[in-house]
């Protein structure tokens, strides 16, 4: 069963709302969505909070990846690296936190293994004038080939709904079919994506799919790929994002360290 934790925050006279899913101990998971960088008017970083269960001591190792399915550089703590490692004593816990570095705010994936089951969340935050807008949390849905998540775009409001995938196989390209349906179960529009290997896409819906009946939609955006992928819906309106998990996916059986 998921757990989940509601984090209430009070900043600049605003109240923000932050829920933490915490997924099933694992010794994988992958985040389809990293955030960092940016200028003084808006940037944005990444925290991973790890879980160790067990009476022993965990070790980890996190790597990040670019759109194009390249090493990442990152910076947490003191160090610079696309690949990070950590400890987490026995019955404990460790957060790593990047740096929000970089002048041009960048998106990426990474991945999280561990040499015992650990359970693991990833949330950004996005600040603007210097100040904390929001704080959305990612969820480690698996590798998938379906999934199932809710759209509600509405562009005269500024609300739209994204998607970030990410290819868990280095090999070749990921295809994505990207089928859309309305409230009424009818409807249907349909588009794609191609994901490079390793690689990660960021996009709206609305631009998947160009329809201008989209300026206002509400539905289920419905996902098949022809490799493994881990994904989340990213729900916008103006600097506000929250993130939808997938209502229904097809998981895949993992065969050794290549998805």
């Amino acid at each position: 069963m998921t757990c989940f934790r509601m984090v209430i925050l009070l900043i600049g006279g605003q109240l923000l709302m932050t829920t933490l899913l915490a997924g099933l101990p694992s010794r994988v998971h992958e985040f389809a969505q990293v955030a960092e960088g940016g200028d003084a008017n808006l940037w944005m970083r990444t925290s991973i909070l790890v879980r160790n269960h067990a009476m022993r001591e965990a070790n980890i190792t996190v790597k990040f990846f670019d759109d194009s399915g390249t090493a990442w550089e990152v910076k947490i703590g003191e160090d610079t690296a696309s690949t990070h490692t950590a400890k987490i004593p026995a019955d404990g816990m460790v957060k790593l936190m990047t740096a929000g570095q970089g002048a041009v705010l960048k998106a990426g994936w990474a991945t999280l293994t561990a040499d015992r089951e650990v359970s693991a969340q990833l949330f950004f935050e996005i600040f603007s004038a210097g100040k904390l807008t929001t704080q959305a949390a990612v969820e480690p849905v698996g590798s998938v080939r379906a999934a199932e998540l809710f759209v509600d775009i509405d562009t005269a409001v500024g609300q739209r709904t994204a998607l970030a995938v990410a290819s868990l196989t280095s090999v070749a390209p990921v295809h994505v079919t990207v089928t859309l349906t309305d409230e009424s179960g009818g409807n249907v529009w349909a588009g794609d994506l191609v994901v490079p290997p390793s690689g990660h896409v960021s996009k709206f819906v609305d631009e998947i799919i160009m329809d201008t009946q989209l300026e206002k939609y509400r539905g289920i955006v419905s996902l098949r790929s022809d490799g493994p992928i881990t994904v989340t819906a990213l729900q916008q309106t103006g600097l506000i994002i929250g993130t939808l998990s997938a209502l229904r996916r097809t998981l895949v059986a993992r065969r050794g360290g290549e998805q």
